[in-house]
């Protein structure tokens, strides 16, 4: 019970520090009721603040933790108008849960279970053990990240966002403990389900239930909180940055669309033809818009954390292993044409897997053929598609140009690709139809 009290502590302390920051920093002293929005925020404070530590050789211990997080305590205590803000943020939302007890019930239910299958075992996957949770143990023991844990793994260009967090519970409880470590994962779960609930409240309340449904119910989203083999990997935080992305994206918040891309870059490489693209985009995005400032800060931001994420590698000297891959060797061994229409084919059997999706991927392709219309007509909406695009694209260039099979390092990683474009895409769609339900 002692070390729940400390990882339940960990994670409102992410969720604290997230809200200041936005407080302060970007929502110019507004406060509403987004807790992942808070929590993905925190989390990416502190990734930063462990990656910058670690590149000026500062180790940080348990007592660091703690002074971070009393430090942020303090705004509460001495600026009134946060804390009145923030109950009251907190109380209008218990009033939308005491209209809807049936639901909430349930969903309460849902998550109950998962949290008595995911706390049923510890992970044991291989990229939990040799990869993600090993480093994140290490980074505790040195305070800090060195070239030794960096490389602890192969391969060592992986972005470190989520051993970094882990190591920050471990901070909380004072020693490594990769059973509450899956603690993070289902509150990431839990704040997909919230966030994508607080992005469609404009829709009638059937359209919504079954959204939320769909969401909630798909296989492969909750077999990443529940399964051993998948509980201690970094894709659910892929996910979770993406439907934050995406939903800032489509609702014009464009500075919050490029931090989370950003921080989605920190999490996993495959986040980066998102947020590349993005920043192509953003130049089109601001044409016939009166006030620009907010682009500009878009476009610095989302340049500023991928420089900073290069100039991390080049300090570490970490590379990248696809660009260290000799592209004409591989164009001479793979015939391009016949690798890609495997892959699309792939992608094809992978969409209509019920046992995996639920109807999710079906219901994402009925939205986009039949209401394509109202996808060209908004330019927001246009744009995640767009990018969502590219992303699929970026998959198959990956898979063309890895070092396994061709067919092995798709049947092996086509799921968790998706998994992290999922969540976000069902978001768009629901979109779709709100701007079809609001006219």
């Amino acid at each position: 019970m002692k070390d729940l009290f400390w990882v339940v502590l960990a994670v409102f302390s992410f969720i604290q520090l997230g809200l200041v920051a936005d407080y302060y920093l970007i929502a110019k002293r507004k406060v509403g009721f987004k807790p992942a929005v808070y929590f993905g925020l925190g989390v990416g404070v502190i990734t930063i603040l462990n990656m910058f530590a670690s590149m000026v050789s500062i180790p940080l211990d348990n007592y660091a933790a703690f002074a971070v997080f009393f430090a942020v305590c303090l705004p509460f205590v001495f600026d009134r108008r946060l804390a009145k803000d923030c109950f009251s943020a907190v109380a209008d939302w218990v009033a939308v849960i005491g209209k809807n007890r049936l639901l909430t019930g349930a969903f309460l239910v849902f998550v109950a279970a998962i949290v008595i299958y995911t706390f049923g075992h510890v992970p044991w996957g291989d990229d939990a053990y040799e990869r993600w949770l090993a480093k994140a143990g290490a980074f505790y023991l040195d305070g800090r990240m060195t070239s030794y844990s960096l490389y602890l793994s192969e391969p060592a260009d992986d972005p470190n966002l989520w051993p970094i967090t882990v190591s920050w519970l471990y901070r909380f409880i004072g020693e490594p403990g990769e059973f509450w470590s899956q603690t993070l994962q289902v509150a990431v779960f839990v704040l997909i389900i919230f966030e994508f609930a607080r992005r469609v409240t404009i829709l009638k309340s059937g359209i919504k239930l079954f959204w939320l449904i769909i969401l909630a119910l798909t296989p492969m989203l909750w077999n990443y909180v529940v399964l051993p083999e998948y509980s201690g990997n970094a894709d659910l935080f892929l996910s979770f940055y993406f439907i934050l992305a995406f939903g800032a994206l489509v609702s014009g918040e464009i500075i919050y669309a490029a931090l989370f891309f950003g921080l989605a870059v920190l999490t996993k490489n495959d986040a980066i033809p998102a947020l590349a693209t993005l920043f192509v985009l953003i130049p089109l995005l601001a044409l016939n818009q009166k006030d620009r400032k907010p682009f500009l800060a878009a476009a610095a931001l989302g340049l500023a954390i991928f420089i900073f994420n290069i100039i991390w590698k080049m300090h570490f000297d970490l590379g990248n292993r696809f660009l260290q891959r000799d592209i004409g060797e591989v164009l001479a061994q793979r015939p391009f044409f016949a690798y890609q229409k495997y892959a699309l084919m792939a992608y094809r059997e992978e969409f209509r897997n019920v046992a995996h999706w639920g109807a999710g991927w079906l219901v994402i392709f009925f939205v986009f053929v039949t209401k394509f219309g109202t996808i060209l007509k908004n330019r927001l909406i246009f744009t995640a598609f767009l990018i969502f695009g590219v992303q699929l694209v970026a998959y198959m260039a990956v898979w063309y140009l890895a070092v396994p099979d061709h067919a092995t390092e798709i049947a092996t990683n086509i799921h968790r690709l998706l998994l992290g474009i999922y969540p976000a895409m069902l978001l768009v769609c629901a979109f779709v139809f709100l701007k079809k339900t609001s006219k």
